[in-house]
């Protein structure tokens, strides 16, 4: 009896192992787009924050820059989940900054951008998303 036991704990440990990946694959693999357009949650004088959500479970990355044609930057979120919150770091007071979310192979709906508030002003909202 107990080598039948064993015999099919270790079944269902390989069974649970080599249908994780797949299932996980299969994830990865779908049309993933955005459900809404991303939106700049907050903004401080050094970070900001956006957010956005997909229909699937995929990718957080933010391409960024001070220039719209050179996004050059790049911030990044684990991996996983539709809804997406990406920080960005190390930003320069009262400067304009450009982005474009991606997640998987799906592209936000554009460049888009926001201020950070110049030195001595109040941190801003979501209405700074341009």
């Amino acid at each position: 009896m107990k080598t039948i036991s064993f015999a099919l704990l270790l079944f269902l440990i390989g069974f649970a192992i080599c249908v994780s990946p797949a299932a996980l694959l299969a994830q990865e693999g779908q049309n993933v787009h955005f459900v809404g357009s991303p939106v700049v949650q907050s903004a401080d004088q050094h970070s900001a924050t956006i957010v956005w959500n997909t229909n699937a479970p995929s990718s957080s990355r933010v391409m960024y820059g001070t220039n719209t044609n050179n996004l050059n930057q790049l911030a990044e979120a684990p991996y996983g989940g539709t809804k997406h919150e990406v920080k960005i770091n190390n930003l320069q007071p009262g400067t304009t900054y450009y982005f474009q979310a991606e997640s998987n192979e799906a592209d936000s709906c554009g460049v888009r951008s926001f201020s950070t508030p110049a030195v001595g002003q109040p941190a801003g909202r979501a209405d700074l998303c341009r």
